[in-house]
């Protein structure tokens, strides 16, 4: 990936992540730095904290934590981009069992979600399959013990990998042929 691609994808995630994350007015009017403004969203997450962002061609993803009235984090929002990179309510995945989605990402191909999930009977590592990215469906889910907190997707050797941190009381890095 070029550095000026790289700069794009981050002002893209930047201004997504912005508007997830909602907040207060959306305020058309530049940083003080003058380089980021928020180009949309805003007061659209009112029932759950966000947690992690991804984003990968027209669609992005939200994991969730609670503590927003009363309700758990165990949720992953997907979320239309417009042209704008603006971000419009597509769907969620609410997954029984977990108290918070710590960690999400989307493989370089978008063929895969990948999401940790902490908290409850049914922590661990979730892999779904994104042929629609609005629907994705179920492939795989691992239960670990005491949860995990971070996890992520590397292609080496022609295999893709899931790397991820397991929380304590037994902390460990996991790495998943997936």
């Amino acid at each position: 990936m070029t550095q000026r691609n790289r700069t794009g994808w981050v002002a893209l995630a930047c201004a997504v992540g912005l508007a997830a994350c909602g907040g207060g007015q959306t305020d058309p009017s530049p940083s003080p730095g003058g380089r980021l403004t928020v180009v949309g969203g805003g007061n659209n997450v009112p029932d759950r904290y966000t947690s992690d962002l991804w984003v990968h061609g027209s669609h992005a993803y939200t994991g969730t934590w609670g503590g927003a009235k009363g309700r758990l984090g165990n949720v992953v929002s997907i979320w239309r981009l417009d042209a704008s990179g603006a971000p419009a309510a597509a769907g969620e995945l609410e997954i029984p069992g977990i108290t918070t989605v710590s960690d999400v990402e989307v493989s370089a191909d978008g063929g895969l979600l990948l999401f940790s999930a902490e908290g409850g009977t049914q922590e661990g590592l979730f892999l779904y399959d994104l042929t629609d990215p609005e629907a994705p469906a179920a492939l795989d889910h691992e239960v670990v013990a005491a949860g995990i907190h971070t996890a992520t997707l590397a292609e080496i050797g022609g295999r893709r990998y899931a790397f991820a941190a397991r929380n304590p009381p037994g902390p460990a890095l996991l790495i998943y042929d997936v």
